[in-house]
């Protein structure tokens, strides 16, 4: 049965890879939202638990190249088990991809690095973490009265960003 859904998830990645699909955007959305939708009919008809993490967490890559960052972040943060420090890294990857679209002032949207730094971190990530980190606040940026935790409103969390820095 595990052969059966590693070949699938094969087949399904290699139509987001056809050539037909590189030279038509059209085709592409069609071909990776029908992967999505045959990923949400998987998951929910298998039993077998690692079978079931390893397809949600290929829903979160599928969603992730598919530029549907807050479906990949969320998707990402469900993985459990041995897909849920890459699922974390999808979350990581989905909010430094919409850090700049983020937050009402510069400063909100350079937060949003100091989460995906965190979240990096959390996958085991550092050099994606140091380079969402460097693309954060910098560290003249906080002074006594700036010591206040920061919402970043798009993902529903607080960061004490100074004490990231």
């Amino acid at each position: 049965m595990k052969f059966i859904f590693l070949l699938f998830i094969g087949t399904l990645i290699g139509w987001s890879n056809t050539s037909q699909s590189q030279t038509d955007p059209t085709c592409v959305y069609t071909n990776r939202e029908r992967n999505l939708h045959l990923l949400d009919s998987l998951i929910t008809a298998t039993e077998e638990q690692e079978e079931k993490e390893s397809l949600i967490y290929e829903k979160s890559v599928l969603q992730l190249k598919s530029g549907q960052y807050y479906a990949a972040y969320t998707t990402g943060l469900s993985c459990t088990g041995k897909s849920e420090k890459d699922g974390t890294y999808i979350a990581a990857k989905s909010v430094a991809a919409l850090a700049n679209s983020c937050g009402e002032s510069t400063f909100e949207r350079k937060c949003n690095f100091i989460y995906a730094a965190q979240l990096a971190e959390e996958a085991g990530q550092s050099s994606a973490a140091a380079y969402y980190r460097a693309s954060g606040p910098k560290q003249g940026s906080c002074d006594e009265s700036d010591k206040k935790p920061v919402q970043l409103n798009c993902w529903g969390i607080t960061v004490n960003v100074c004490d990231h820095l």
